[in-house]
């Protein structure tokens, strides 16, 4: 379609259909209870259709009520915006034969026709034509009317003249002149500018002085009612939209309760007794020939003999009305038009947000999105971004790109605009560019309304290489031009912006007078303006708004980054305010106050100017309580103290401002050291039981918060303690050292594991080789951070790759991983089989039950799976985790499917070989799977050992692959029942977010009740009982577990039969 014509068309259709919904609600209200309203409220309702019909829908206010969308418009629009564009020029070849040398000569030649207009482009030429016409006509009535009254000016009567000016002098109406002529046949009100007051000439000779007096204080109200220039409202809509026939049958009415309007007016003047007197005046002009109804542009005195008799008739009538009724009615019909003329807003959500969208996988992610996109819904696109990410399947760049190109492929500009544009402001946007393929299907379709939209949203002129511009065919020409144009734009927005952030003020002179973009965006993402904020350069600051830059245009098109935001220094600040600029904005389209930023990166003194200059010194960050929070110097700590804000308010995880600090501030120690003196609490704890000193990052810190009495014995809800907190590649020795210092050591072997484990994942060699000298066992295994059971840090190394941490732990007698088990996980092939051919035992297991395919399938070694297969490995072995290799592999296949992402992270392989590994691995293990479920000695099975764990990852491969949900060990326990006993009670201190699978509700559960309601989800049976004839509810009752007691006698649907 076109887009402009198509666009046109749908506003005009949308605005006629809306006024024309308000015309026949005054016609009715004028025939049915007129004499109960007010002239000039009736004349003011219609002034506001009138409106509607002129004003875009897109700029008015969205209306709580608005009217519905008739079903034949709705189907129109949706016709126009399916529509495809075809901007290809139609070619046709003309092949002339001629004569030369006694030989034929063919020659082809290619006619390049203009593109056929669309049936849009069509009717809005015809609209405009119409429009034009009837513009013209009334401009010309108007041009023919001023020269009659000119040509047939005469001298008016002395006594008429100096009647005029007693009226004048009781009626301020602003310049108005007297003219007699006789081009008129009754007394009319003409002209903008200059207006005349024009009687005719020898037709009203026998009027009293109290007659003149009726016409002249009307036609005066007519001025200072500026109805000289409001007539101009009817007639412009009558112009736009001259095909509705409503609008035509509304000018009568219009004109005629304005008239009524007037003599309210003046009859409110001359008090109300004197009515019948002012009646006797009207008819009298009217039986001398008066009548305006073919004057356009004039407002005469008198209408139609049948509008008349409703005139004298309310006249008669007419009574005082009383000040509250009048603003109470008109108060009220404002009102309803406008609920009935205001835009279409977006559907609000009922109930919680997140119920409204319910997200299965990463395609319904994408369809959702797509479809919020089409319906111009830019926050709804926010929303499902936010609620994905929350259900760990987050919309990635790929993501983004798929569903831009398939845009792109189908041509719909809109959708892709509204779509980007929002996409822009989420990191799986911000730095999309368009593929080769996707851009050359655009400059092969000669789309240039698509290309101009890749120009305007940043795409990569670089893109455009020679194969790129060859496709554009006879299009190339334009192409080259336009590229060439876009890339000097952008140069010289990087000029400018470079000179901004120096401050060279000649050189941003010269660029902006030769035209260059004040608000352009250059390819550091900054504007001029905010790289002049930045870089604290005043004079240029001053430059760019003397030049009309926007003083709160972001940094980078859709994020929050403002001037005001950024600046640096007070009287940068400063200028910027004076100029308009927001100190209350807020960023990223939540609560987050822009005085966050400066609070954490800029000065002190701008901080203060901030809250001098009305910005409240406790204001919230969107999920932290003060400003305190975001302080980023000891100076802006103590300042925000002095105001008032508490130094120990926490956030919703329970954490306070120092603990906050000490985890995401560089070098926190001398803003603990304020926070400390004003009272903050050394020894705060935050959900989990964690301290400040657990997260203290540096000597320094452990000091100023022991000497503030923080407790180095503190344990966390876990059990814990402030050592254990300690290790990895980020850790600072200082830290290490304070605390020995201060006399704490390890005090049993569950510190020194929690050590070790992460001292492996910082692939701390040096650490782990310490913590072994001090007596530390790698084979050891530990209830871990959820409270299960979890792997030695022997196999944790395996898994993780640190196959020299491995070693250091095998020659200090470690045992638990054996040599075959390693020589899979590093893909040693020869090793393999030599370890095969001594006898090695292909599915030797360690101490948490993991095999050497196990350890091959972890870190992606595809050949040491099909080697390890080929000597018989079991992909359905389990360990006590629950996972069999299989369901691991397929377990990663999902996770690649949602997240697009190993979070694990246990492989060496890129991002494109792992997502192809787990599938090539389940390929490889799939005719070795066995068809039935496998049980051990103990009639144990991977879901009953899942249960134990509180490992839920496996349980859905395990399910698809036939597992029993209810499946029963000789003790008749259920994985449900084994799930609930075998939980330690502080295992239920740790939340975890889940959501209802129906609505999609958020909730807060702990971990045991989270696993047990995963199970309950999957089909799992309550009824069942073990072999002491006990359920689920009755264990549960046993242990007094109030939270899964709930959700065991909730009401739910009955357990599918079969497994899903």
């Amino acid at each position: 379609m076109d887009v402009a014509a198509a666009d046109i068309l749908v506003a005009l259709l949308q605005a006629s259909w809306q006024a024309s919904v308000g015309i026949v609600l005054l016609l009715a209200v004028r025939a049915l209870a007129g004499r109960f309203v007010s002239g000039w409220w009736l004349y003011v309702l219609w002034l506001l259709v009138m409106v509607r019909l002129l004003v875009p829908g897109s700029i008015l206010p969205v209306s709580p009520a608005p009217l519905p969308r008739p079903a034949a418009l709705v189907q129109v629009r949706e016709q126009m915006q399916a529509e495809p564009v075809e901007l290809t020029p139609v070619v046709a070849v003309a092949e002339t034969v001629t004569q030369r040398g006694g030989q034929e000569i063919h020659v082809r030649t290619e006619v390049r026709k203009a593109r056929p207009l669309s049936w849009q482009q069509v009717l809005v030429i015809v609209w405009a034509s119409g429009a034009g016409l009837l513009a013209m006509y009334f401009l010309g009535a108007a041009v023919w009317l001023d020269r009659r009254i000119r040509r047939g000016e005469r001298p008016t009567p002395q006594a008429v003249a100096q009647w005029w000016a007693e009226c004048r002098g009781h009626i301020p109406a602003g310049r108005l002149r007297l003219v007699t002529s006789d081009a008129v046949k009754a007394p009319l009100l003409f002209g903008l500018l200059r207006p005349r007051l024009v009687l005719p000439c020898g037709q009203l000779d026998g009027l009293s002085r109290a007659d003149w007096e009726h016409i002249f204080l009307h036609e005066l109200m007519h001025l200072r009612q500026r109805d000289n220039w409001t007539n101009l409202l009817p007639l412009a809509a009558l112009c736009v939209h001259w095909f509705n026939p409503l609008v035509w049958l509304s000018q009568r009415a219009i004109r005629a309760d304005r008239e009524l309007a007037i003599d309210e007016r003046v009859l409110g003047f001359l008090g109300e007794e004197r009515g019948e007197d002012y009646a006797r005046t009207l008819l009298r002009v009217l039986t001398s020939g008066g009548d305006s109804r073919l004057l356009p542009g004039a407002i005469g005195i008198v209408e139609s003999g049948a509008g008349m008799k409703r005139r004298f008739r309310r006249i008669v009538e007419l009574r005082a009305p009383r000040l509250a009724v009048m603003a109470l009615g008109g108060a009220a019909l404002c009102a309803l038009a406008l609920v009935a003329f205001g835009q279409e807003g977006k559907p609000e959500a009922k109930g919680k947000p997140d119920e409204q969208i319910s997200l299965a996988s990463m395609q319904d992610i994408k369809a959702q999105i797509l479809a919020a996109a089409r319906a111009g819904d830019a926050v709804k696109i926010v929303k499902i971004q936010e609620v994905a990410g929350d259900r760990q399947m987050p919309f990635r760049k790929e993501d983004a790109s798929d569903l831009l190109e398939q845009l792109m492929a189908e041509g719909d500009v809109p959708t892709f605009t509204i779509l980007l544009e929002t996409l822009r402001k989420s990191h799986a946007g911000i730095e999309w560019q368009p593929g080769a393929e996707a851009l050359t299907g655009l400059v092969k379709r000669d789309r240039r309304d698509f290309l101009e939209a890749l120009f305007s949203h940043r795409v990569k002129l670089d893109l455009f290489t020679p194969e790129v511009m060859q496709a554009a065919g006879a299009s190339q020409p334009w192409l080259e031009k336009r590229v060439a144009e876009v890339r000097q734009q952008r140069t010289n927005v990087d000029l400018l912006v470079q000179a901004s952030k120096t401050g060279d003020i000649a050189e941003m002179t010269r660029l902006l007078d030769a035209g260059v973009d004040v608000d352009g965006v250059a390819s550091d993402d900054f504007t001029p303006l905010t790289r002049a904020a930045v870089s604290g350069q005043a004079a240029a600051v001053k430059l760019l708004l003397a030049r009309g830059a926007q003083v709160d245009k972001p940094r980078l098109p859709g994020w929050d980054y403002t001037a005001m935001c950024l600046a640096k220094t007070v009287e940068v600040a400063q200028l910027l305010k004076d100029a308009g600029a927001n100190v209350n904005a807020t960023l990223f389209g939540r609560p987050e106050p822009i005085v966050t930023y400066p609070a954490r990166w800029a000065s002190v003194d701008v901080v203060r100017w901030f809250l001098d200059n009305g910005v409240d010194a406790k204001t919230a960050h969107y999920d932290d309580p003060s400003l305190l929070f975001s302080a980023g110097r000891p100076e802006t700590a103590e300042l925000l103290i002095e105001r008032g804000v508490p130094v120990n308010a926490r956030e919703e995880s329970g954490e306070a401002a120092l603990t906050w600090i000490l985890r995401f501030v560089k070098n926190p120690a001398q803003i603990a050291k304020v926070l400390l003196r004003h009272g903050a609490d050394p020894n705060a704890r935050s959900r989990g039981g964690v301290v400040p000193l657990m997260v203290a990052p540096d000597g320094e810190t452990v000091d100023a918060l022991i000497a503030a009495g923080a407790d180095i014995l503190a344990k966390d809800d876990r059990g814990g303690s402030v050592l254990q907190y300690f290790g990895g590649e980020k850790a600072d020795p200082s830290r290490e050292e304070a605390l020995r210092r201060h006399g704490l050591v390890l005090t049993d072997e569950a510190e020194g594991l929690a050590l070790m484990g992460r001292a492996i994942l910082g692939n701390d060699v040096d650490q782990v080789k310490r913590l072994l000298a001090q007596g530390v066992n790698p084979d050891r295994e530990v209830i871990g951070y959820q409270q299960y059971l979890e792997s030695s840090k022997m196999e944790l190394a395996t898994s993780f790759g640190r196959f020299e941490i491995v070693n250091v732990m095998r020659a200090a007698g470690g045992k638990d991983v054996g040599l075959l088990s390693q020589a899979a996980a590093e893909g040693d092939i020869a090793k393999i089989k030599e370890l095969l051919a001594a006898g090695a035992k292909v599915d030797e297991t360690t101490s948490m039950g993991a095999t050497p395919l196990s350890f091959a399938v972890r870190r992606g070694q595809l050949e040491s799976v099909r080697v390890l297969l080929d000597a018989g490995a079991d992909p359905a072995h389990f360990g006590r985790m629950g996972f069999t290799p299989m369901s691991y592999a397929e377990f990663m296949v999902t996770q690649w499917e949602n997240q697009g992402s190993n979070t694990v992270q246990q492989t060496n392989l890129s991002p494109e070989d792992e997502k192809a590994f787990w599938s090539q691995a389940v390929a490889l293990m799939e005719p070795r799977y066995p068809k039935a479920e496998p049980v051990d000695a103990s009639g144990d099975t991977a879901l009953t050992m899942a249960s134990t764990c509180g490992n839920f990852l496996p349980v859905h491969p395990l399910l698809r692959r036939g597992a029993n949900i209810n499946h029963q060990r000789p003790d008749g326990m259920t994985p449900l029942m084994i799930a609930i006993v075998t939980k330690p009670k502080n295992a239920r201190r740790d939340m975890v977010t889940s959501y209802d699978p129906k609505t999609g509700e958020k909730k807060q559960s702990s971990i045991a009740a989270n696993y047990v309601g995963s199970l309950l989800e999957v089909g799992a049976d309550v009824t069942l009982r073990n072999r002491e004839g006990k359920t689920a509810l009755d264990l549960a009752r046993e242990r007094n577990d109030d939270e899964i007691v709930a959700l065991l006698t909730a009401p739910r649907d009955p357990a599918p039969t079969k497994n899903p």
